[in-house]
């Protein structure tokens, strides 16, 4: 007597085609092995390490293959801290962050990636998954380059979590499309123009005037304390070099040194900011803010005043739009030099 294998189906007959996932490995810890020169990422690892897996390959579905999936995008990649928040301006992708290898730690590792590929078709956007996650991948940060829990998004809740009983999705943040539209990839940035300064106690103006005076700079992302404040300097020497700089042309934002928060011109040091021609960045992360600004000063015809209005608008989500408080203190023309030391 025969024996024919009988397959149910748990979803009725569709005429749709079937939603596929691309995954592309690119590097990172989670396909490494061991070699003389330290860990290093192998070849052919969703073949030979994830293939073989139920929970990555159904048997049930002997016609497709892993390498098959072409739907959806899923990248996989090491130490996220930039490509996020950069390819939130480019397509719709999955992060999934670096984790230890896969042959080292299985089950944390099929945990921490076999439920990524099924987020895509929930929400379409740069998400970041990582530790049971799904963070918006351009309000990220990585805290930890030790700790499982290595990424956080202080400022924006994550958009899914997964446990035991399925993928719990925050509905109320998900930013969904209000049109079906041909996929458009942008494929340049201007990152030769651009650059990141930490405030620090002591820093000189003549240090921040070498960063300015870089040849063809256009733009600066200045990291700052608290609520947006630096020092302004002896008689003001810190905001006049940076005055001088946006009459050059060159656009400055300023963001916060805190992982949580954002920057308004409350305080006095803040204010003066402003009032040189400072952008507020609001909750932006310093990455958001980097390729954000690089993307704009990428953008064919667009002139420096409209990239910096751009800047204080959310273009895909990377920041929380607010009124600026005292705002009316920024058109008030006053003498630089308060001599305020920031927060």
């Amino acid at each position: 007597m025969s024996f024919e294998p009988v397959v149910e189906r748990l979803l009725p007959e569709s005429n749709y085609p079937e939603s596929r996932v691309l995954v592309i490995m690119t590097g990172g810890t989670i396909c490494m092995q061991p070699t003389a020169d330290g860990l290093k990422p192998i070849g052919g690892f969703l073949k030979n390490a994830m293939a073989p897996r139920p929970s990555f390959n159904d048997r049930s579905s002997p016609a497709v293959q892993l390498e098959a999936y072409r739907n959806g995008k899923k990248i996989v990649l090491d130490s996220l801290r930039t490509p996020p928040s950069a390819y939130s301006r480019h397509i719709r992708y999955d992060y999934q962050g670096e984790l230890p290898p896969l042959r080292w730690l299985r089950r944390l590792a099929r945990r921490s990636f076999s439920p990524a590929p099924r987020l895509p078709f929930l929400l379409f956007k740069v998400g970041l998954f990582f530790h049971h996650k799904l963070f918006r991948g351009n309000r990220t940060s990585k805290v930890s380059s030790a700790a499982f829990e290595a990424f956080a998004s202080p400022n924006c809740e994550p958009l899914a979590k997964v446990n035991g009983l399925g993928i719990d999705v925050n509905w109320p943040i998900v930013l969904r499309p209000t049109r079906i539209a041909e996929l458009q990839v942008t494929q340049h940035l201007d990152t030769a123009h651009v650059a990141c300064l930490r405030v620090f106690p002591g820093i000189r103006p003549e240090m921040l005037d070498s960063v300015l005076r870089v040849p063809d700079i256009r733009g600066l992302i200045l990291e700052t304390f608290g609520m947006g404040n630096a020092p302004s300097g002896i008689d003001g020497s810190f905001t006049k070099v940076i005055k001088a700089a946006v009459d050059r042309g060159i656009i400055i934002v300023n963001v916060s040194q805190c992982m949580s928060g954002f920057v308004s011109p409350v305080y006095g040091p803040g204010t003066e900011l402003g009032r040189a021609g400072v952008i507020f960045g609001l909750d932006l992360t310093a990455e958001a803010a980097l390729t954000k600004l690089s993307y704009l000063l990428a953008v064919h015809n667009l002139t420096t005043a409209e990239v910096s209005a751009r800047m204080s608008h959310s273009l895909r989500g990377e920041m929380t739009e607010a009124a600026l408080p005292n705002r009316h203190l920024l058109s008030s023309a006053t003498p630089y030099g308060t001599g305020m030391s920031g927060r």
